[in-house]
């Protein structure tokens, strides 16, 4: 899986839609091309359920 985030600033050219599209596009197509495979790291999703009464003391125990 691979996740690709391209942040454009406004410089004054209006693309349109499909002018916005080829840019993403292009631009995404070079990231992956120069990049070499990294470490993945497998992760767990943990849903935790704290009550109004007790949620000081468990933003004091987690900031450590």
């Amino acid at each position: 899986m691979v996740l690709v985030v391209c942040v454009r600033y406004f410089g004054g050219t209006e693309l349109g839609v499909p002018g916005l599209r080829k840019a993403y596009e292009s631009t995404a197509k070079g990231a992956i091309e120069q990049s070499s495979p990294g470490v993945v790291v497998y992760m767990s999703k943990i849903e935790l359920y704290v009550t109004t009464m007790d949620i000081d003391r468990f933003l004091v125990k987690t900031k450590k």
